[in-house]
């Protein structure tokens, strides 16, 4: 059972079963809950089902592209991150994104992998000319050879 004033747009309501007293204002739709004897007090605004709720979460997506040279995008906050590989052929090239920043890099992180073990072959490399479609890349042996490649992790923002 419950007991209710209206003034002005404002219903003053008490709820016997739940014995909480609470303020909805009828033009906006918004419940105010007195606190209860354990002092909690709260304000209910654009309620929604379980099942709405559901909807919601379940409507947002991260993407992907799910290969050697791909990417996950992130779309609460914006962030993508992008892996490659490349064979190394030669000392300078570009890297192409495999899809663009439409913000900004944040990072670039490359690492070397020899085909072959016992050639020991190593290289450090040097990103350069950063945009949001790619990077140049330059590399320089440490222990000769060329028997690498190069792989790649890119984080930005959308």
């Amino acid at each position: 059972m419950a007991r209710r004033y209206t003034k002005e747009g404002y219903d003053l309501v008490y709820v016997r079963s739940s014995k909480r007293e609470f303020i909805r204002n009828n033009r906006l739709g918004v419940v105010t809950y007195f606190p209860d004897k354990n002092g909690k007090f709260a304000i209910q605004e654009d309620n929604y089902t379980k099942s709405e709720v559901d909807s919601r979460i379940n409507a947002i997506k991260w993407t992907a592209k799910k290969s050697a040279n791909g990417w996950l995008k992130d779309p609460n906050i914006g962030l993508i991150i992008q892996w490659g590989y490349r064979s190394k052929e030669g000392n300078s090239y570009t890297i192409n994104f495999p899809t663009a920043f439409s913000s900004s890099v944040y990072s670039i992180t490359t690492s070397s992998k020899a085909h072959n073990t016992s050639s020991g072959v190593m290289f450090i490399g040097i990103a350069y000319d950063v945009t949001t479609r790619g990077f140049n890349y330059y590399t320089r042996s440490i222990t000769g050879g060329n028997d690498t490649c190069l792989w790649t992790v890119i984080i930005g923002w959308r």
